[in-house]
């Protein structure tokens, strides 16, 4: 099966990273200043990075969010207290609007015979 073609591709292969550093299969080192997504902003190899995230496979590396995480909670606790995000605030703004773009949705239906989205 052949990669989507989504971004074009560069002719290096990165065999490692430390840092803000990564290197090629020759060796050739380079300054890691991509910012796509998935990016590590604290840099690649953090030892703290690592450390916790060892920590975690050694206990279970992933399972559903069907049951309660309270690392989660923990983690949306301190994004709490360091954003001005309001869960319930935009969860009252965006429900309202999801309410409409429903009866939107079900009037183009009727009128085209067919879903609109």
């Amino acid at each position: 099966m052949k990669l989507f073609d989504v971004y074009p591709i560069n002719d290096i292969q990165i065999t490692h990273a430390k840092g803000s550093r990564v290197w090629d299969e020759n060796q050739n080192e380079y300054l890691d200043l991509y910012g796509g997504h998935a990016v590590i902003s604290i840099g690649h190899t953090h030892p703290h990075w690592v450390q916790r995230i060892e920590s975690q496979l050694k206990k279970i590396a992933f399972y559903s969010n069907s049951i309660k995480i309270p690392i989660q909670e923990e983690l949306a606790d301190k994004l709490g207290q360091v954003t001005t995000y309001d869960t319930g605030l935009n969860l009252q703004r965006t429900l309202p609007a999801l309410d409409v773009a429903r009866q939107h949705q079900a009037q183009a239906r009727d009128r085209h015979g067919r879903h609109a989205l």
